[in-house]
């Protein structure tokens, strides 16, 4: 009997040997897969888990107004339409890309054991398609949050990445980092993004409703923050970034009733001359 389960252990750790990959052949089945995002605010990491649709953080997309992604392998930017689910409690959205459409990266039917090998693919400090490996090294409950801990690396920009087990398969999602500490990083679980996945809307919702930090900063509506940049975007001739900059410049200079109190006398051609002058430096600093 003894012999039997030595001969079973064997053969089970050579059939995990067998189909598992090493770092090259993950990077080439994967990266396809992935995505850079690129926000009026930041970067971030993401990929894709069902046709047109990137899954990422939602800390990388909260507060922005515009997106885009792009190809890991590639320079060419595409408009993230909006999103189709979001679960602030486990820092997830869904967004939907309708342009581009690559295939989903394998979630893992595996359980995650301790000492097994990651590897992980993102856009540290923004440098696209960098994979790196390591070995999970805890299960971490933090906050009310069950955290994969892993030793491999991630930085700012990789969060939203996904983390894969030695079959190329997601186990998880590139999350934070313990900044004073060694080797200690953060992974979401992927079972909270097969959840968010059976409660995805078919429909997507507008970026701008998620600028939660923005819009409450000075209490400016949401369909006052939608008109300026409607208004922006047609008479700039679409120029998102430089609407995005605009409309942050003018949320930090006032409060809504005092833009309110100008709007009014705009409608009469009483526009304040300093806030002409505001405007004016406002819009030369965002075109730079």
């Amino acid at each position: 009997m003894k012999h039997l389960f030595i001969l079973g252990l064997v053969a089970v750790n050579s059939i995990n040997h067998l189909f598992s990959q090493d770092a090259t052949l993950i990077y080439t089945n994967t990266v396809n897969s992935t995505v850079t995002i690129e926000t009026d605010i930041g970067l971030g990491s993401g990929f894709f888990v069902a046709p047109n649709i990137i899954a990422t953080n939602y800390h990388v997309m909260e507060g922005a107004l515009i997106a885009n992604c792009y190809l890991n392998n590639s320079d060419t930017k595409f408009k993230i339409d909006g999103y189709l689910g979001v679960d602030k409690s486990v820092d997830l959205i869904l967004l939907k890309v309708s342009t581009l459409n690559k295939p989903a990266i394998k979630f893992s039917t595996t359980t995650v054991s301790i000492g097994q090998k990651v590897y992980v693919i993102g856009s540290p400090k923004g440098l696209p398609a960098t994979i790196s490996d390591g070995i999970i090294s805890g299960m971490r409950d933090i906050d009310g949050c069950k955290l994969i801990q892993m030793t491999a690396p991630i930085s700012l920009g990789s969060s939203g990445g996904p983390v894969l087990n030695s079959n190329g398969e997601l186990i998880g999602i590139s999350v934070s980092q313990l900044k004073d500490g060694q080797n200690i990083n953060f992974a979401i679980p992927k079972s909270n993004l097969d959840m968010l996945l059976n409660f995805k809307k078919e429909v997507p919702e507008e970026l701008f409703t998620l600028v939660d930090s923005i819009v409450k900063k000075n209490d400016f509506p949401i369909d006052v923050v939608d008109t300026l940049v409607n208004s922006c975007l047609a008479t700039s001739g679409g120029n998102q970034k430089m609407c995005a900059c605009l409309l942050g410049k003018i949320q930090m200079e006032y409060t809504y009733e005092e833009f309110a109190v100008i709007e009014v006398k705009m409608q009469f051609d009483q526009t304040p001359a300093d806030f002409m002058d505001f405007i004016g430096k406002a819009i030369a600093d965002c075109r730079k």
